[in-house]
């Protein structure tokens, strides 16, 4: 059963172009999935009920940045097991979810290349960005400071993809697929109340 767009889906997208994409991004998985296939199955699983999008997501960032930061360093100095896609595909989540307008769509689908000085260097640009965001948010700043973060921490997410020989089509379907486990097609609510059942 195809549920109907939401506002912010039909605000973004012509309605035969969104059944299109999804269409797409639900072809075989073997399949490279592009970014605006990944952008429509990663919206399907936004909860619809947040209010203030931009905080929400800046906030999210700061922690999501964190926890790859986090996987880099047990891998480092504990030598336990990375869990670097799935932190770089919730990374990717919230960048997609930020996402407000086809123009910043096709931008952030066109940054894939940076000014790398190497994989911490990149981290440690990431998590800067991150706070920053949520800071320019947080202090009424203009919006398109926020933009400005989020496609610097997209930037980032594909370099640091490209440091660990990650396509970052691998990672949006691991994601994609990790979501669709925990919430099914739309996001659920019950799984956060521990109500999955």
């Amino acid at each position: 059963m195809t549920s109907n767009p939401s506002k912010f889906d039909r605000d973004c997208h012509d309605w035969d172009e969104y059944g299109k994409e999804r269409k797409r991004a639900e072809q075989d998985v073997l399949e490279p999935m592009t970014w605006q296939q990944y952008v429509v199955a990663a919206r399907e699983t936004w909860d619809g009920t947040v209010i203030n999008r931009e905080e929400y997501v800046s906030m999210k960032l700061v922690e999501e940045v964190g926890e790859l930061v986090g996987s880099f360093a047990k891998e480092k100095f504990h030598g336990k097991p990375n869990n670097n896609i799935e932190e770089l595909g919730d990374i990717f989540w919230y960048i997609a979810n930020s996402i407000i307008s086809e123009k910043k769509m096709l931008n952030l689908e066109k940054s894939e290349e940076c000014d790398s000085k190497g994989l911490i260097d990149d981290l440690q640009r990431m998590v800067y960005f991150a706070n920053l965001s949520w800071i320019n948010i947080t202090d009424g700043n203009p919006k398109t400071r926020f933009n400005g973060c989020i496609f610097a921490i997209n930037t980032l997410a594909h370099s640091i993809c490209s440091h660990l020989e990650l396509n970052p089509s691998d990672v949006w379907k691991a994601n994609i697929a990790k979501l669709r486990k925990r919430h099914g097609r739309t996001y659920n609510r019950k799984f956060y109340l521990g109500d999955n059942q």
